[in-house]
C-alpha cells in the first residue's frame, strides 16, 4: 500500500490558507476529550497537515506527535511546532512503538479513506496506539458538508503562485472532487501543475458500526453547528469513555472510539462531582450578579459619582436590565431560538428588571415589617434601601423591618432623648437613609449573613446587642 502524499505540491498553500482550522477545534476537542486526560499525557494528531493542532496541543503541555502522509506537510510543521515529534506515515498502516492516551484527526482528513475496508485498517492501527482507557477522536464530512460546501471555484492570487479550485461532489459515488490548478515563477516564465484530491464520505448510520465492530460500547451523535460555529465547545450528552462516541459538527461527524474497558475508571466520580461544583457556582454566581449590580451598582453611582437618589437607581436599573437582556439572548442563542423569540426573550428580561425595580420600591410584604406603621414609613426610606431590602428578602423571607423612617415625635413617645443626627431621620434628600431588621430570636448565622450581605451591596451596618437587639442598616 503506498503511502497517501497527495497533499505534497500543495502543501505550502493548505498551510496558508486552511492551517487554521485544526486549531480551530482545539476547544471542542477539549471539553470532549482534553479535559480527561492526565496532565503532560501523550496524544497523537493523525493526519497532522502542518501542525497547527499539534503545536497548540504542544503549548498545552501534551507530549504531542505528529503523523502525516505528506513529506511536504510534515516539512512544514517542524518548522510551525519545532517542539514536536513529526513522522511521515500512512494512517492506514502505522508503525509507533510510543502509546497514547489520546489519537485526534481533524479536518476530515479521514474521508480520504476512500474504501471501509481501508478505513478499518485506520480504527485497527489507532486502536493498537492507545493506552488502556485512551480516547480516538475524529471528524468526518458527511453527505450534508458536501451538498453545501463542495461546489464552485476559489482562486488565490499571491507573489509567490496563483491557485485556482474548483470543488464538486457526487452524491451516487458518495465522493468529492477538489480540483486544483497551481501556477509558480520558474525562470522567465511561470509552471503549471494539475492535481485532484478526492474524498468519500459514509453513512452515518451504518458505516460507523461496521467500522468500529467489536471496539465501541455504544455510539452518540451530537449535532453542535451553532457552538461549533461560534468556535464554542459543542453541546450534548456527555458520553465519551474509552473510545465510544460519534460526534457530529456542522456537517462533519467526530467520532471517538475507545477500547473495552476492563475495569471501572475511579476518576470519573472525582471528575463529576467537579464539574457539578464548577456548574454550581457558576450558576449562583450569575443568578446573584444580577441584584448586586442593582443595588451595588446604584449606591456606587450615588456616593461616587455624586447622582441623586432616583438617577442612581435609573443607572443601575438599566444597567441591569442590559445584564439581563445579555442573559436571554445568550440563552437563546445558545439554545438555537430563532430571530424572533430571541429579540421577544430579550425584551422579556428587561421588562423583569423593569418591574422587580417598581415593586421593590413601591411595596413590602405585611410579613415584612413589624407593624402597620412601619410599613407606612417604608416609602419614606431612601430607594436604594427599599431595593437592598427586597433583594435580601428574596434570600430571606422571614426578614423584619422594625424601624424604617423617624419623626422628632418617636423620640418624645418611646421615653429616649431626640438624636439629631440620626439617619432615620429624612435628610436633604428627602428620604431617610436607614432601617433596622430584627435579629432577636433568629439563629446567629442568619443574623450574620444578613449583615454581611448588606455590606456586600454597599451599606454601613451596626448591630445593636440588648433588649433591643436589632441590625442597623444605614446608607452613608
Amino acid at each position: 500500500m503506498s503511502r497517501y502524499d497527495a497533499y505534497d505540491p500543495f502543501a505550502r498553500i493548505y498551510d496558508r490558507h486552511w492551517g487554521f482550522f485544526a486549531t480551530s477545534v482545539y476547544p471542542i476537542l477539549d471539553h470532549l476529550v482534553l479535559e480527561r486526560l492526565s496532565p503532560g499525557c501523550a496524544v497523537l494528531d493523525l493526519c497532522c497537515g502542518t501542525g497547527q493542532l499539534a503545536a497548540e496541543l504542544s503549548r498545552q503541555g501534551y507530549v504531542t506527535t505528529g503523523l502525516d502522509g505528506s513529506e511536504s506537510m510534515i516539512e512544514i510543521a517542524r518548522e510551525n511546532a519545532p517542539d514536536v515529534e513529526f513522522v511521515v506515515q500512512d494512517a492506514r498502516n502505522i508503525d509507533l512503538l510510543r502509546r497514547f492516551s489520546a489519537v485526534f484527526s481533524t479536518f476530515d482528513s479521514l474521508n480520504h479513506v476512500m474504501s471501509l475496508g481501508e478505513l478499518e485498517q485506520v480504527f485497527q492501527s489507532v486502536f493498537t496506539l492507545l493506552e488502556d482507557g485512551g480516547y480516538f477522536a475524529f471528524d468526518l464530512n458527511m453527505e450534508e458538508g458536501y451538498r453545501a460546501r463542495w461546489h464552485g471555484s476559489f482562486a488565490y492570487v499571491e507573489e509567490d503562485y496563483v491557485c485556482a479550485g474548483r470543488s464538486s461532489h457526487d452524491a451516487n459515488e458518495k465522493t468529492g472532487r477538489f480540483d486544483v490548478t497551481l501556477f509558480e515563477p520558474k525562470g522567465s516564465g511561470w509552471e503549471r501543475t494539475d492535481y485532484s484530491l478526492t474524498q468519500r464520505w459514509y453513512e452515518e448510520k451504518r458505516d460507523p458500526g461496521a467500522v468500529a465492530e467489536g471496539r465501541v460500547r455504544r455510539a452518540a451523535v451530537f449535532r453542535g453547528e451553532r457552538t461549533h460555529r461560534r468556535g464554542r465547545a459543542v453541546r450534548g450528552q456527555d458520553v465519551l469513555r474509552r473510545k465510544e462516541a460519534v460526534v457530529k459538527y456542522p456537517g462533519d461527524a467526530a467520532e471517538a472510539v475507545p477500547g473495552e474497558v476492563n475495569r471501572r475508571d475511579r476518576t470519573q466520580p472525582r471528575r463529576w462531582l467537579g464539574r457539578v461544583v464548577r456548574w454550581g457556582v457558576t450558576a449562583v454566581l450569575l443568578a446573584v450578579l444580577p441584584f448586586v449590580l442593582l443595588v451595588r451598582g446604584g449606591v456606587f453611582a450615588y456616593q461616587q459619582w455624586g447622582l441623586g437618589a432616583w438617577f442612581s437607581v435609573a443607572v443601575s436599573a438599566a444597567a441591569t436590565a442590559l445584564l439581563l437582556a445579555f442573559y436571554a439572548w445568550a440563552a437563546s442563542r445558545r439554545l438555537g431560538a430563532g430571530k424572533r423569540l430571541r429579540k421577544f426573550a430579550i425584551r422579556v428580561a428587561a421588562l423583569a428588571a423593569a418591574a422587580f425595580v417598581l415593586y421593590s420600591l413601591l411595596v413590602v410584604a405585611g410579613g415584612n415589617v413589624k407593624s402597620e406603621e412601619v410599613r407606612a414609613e417604608y416609602l419614606g426610606l431612601h430607594p436604594l434601601l427599599r431595593m437592598a431590602v427586597s433583594v435580601f428578602v428574596l434570600a430571606d423571607a422571614d426578614a423584619v423591618i422594625t424601624d424604617a423612617a423617624r419623626t422628632p415625635e418617636f423620640y418624645a413617645r418611646v421615653g429616649l432623648p431626640r438624636n439629631e443626627s440620626s439617619l432615620h431621620f429624612r435628610q436633604d434628600d428627602g428620604f431617610a437613609h436607614a432601617l433596622d431588621l430584627r435579629t432577636l430570636n433568629r439563629p446567629e448565622w442568619r443574623n450574620l449573613a444578613a449583615e454581611l450581605a448588606f455590606r456586600a451591596m454597599g451599606f454601613h451596618t451596626l448591630r445593636h446587642a440588648g433588649t433591643a437587639d436589632h441590625l442597623h442598616v444605614s446608607l452613608r
